[in-house]
């Protein structure tokens, strides 16, 4: 895996840690709701799904320096 790789993934491991921190969550007041449920589960599931698709795409985005067979061997 290549450093830039390495530290894209290193970034997104802090975002997820700040952004599952006590003072982000804690913006989120319990009594807010969102079609009668409580705005934190949205905000858990739309963090979490953001970070799944960014994950993804940063461990599948391909080195343009190296040239990818597709061959079956």
């Amino acid at each position: 895996m290549s450093k830039d790789k390495v530290s894209k993934l290193l970034g997104l491991f802090v975002l997820a840690i700040l952004l599952f921190n006590f003072p982000i969550i804690g913006i989120l007041q319990y009594d807010q709701t969102i079609a009668g449920l409580p705005a934190l589960y949205f905000y858990f599931f739309f963090v979490w799904i953001l970070l799944i698709i960014l994950i993804a795409i940063t461990t599948n985005a391909r080195d343009s320096k190296r040239p990818h067979n597709n061959r079956m061997e």
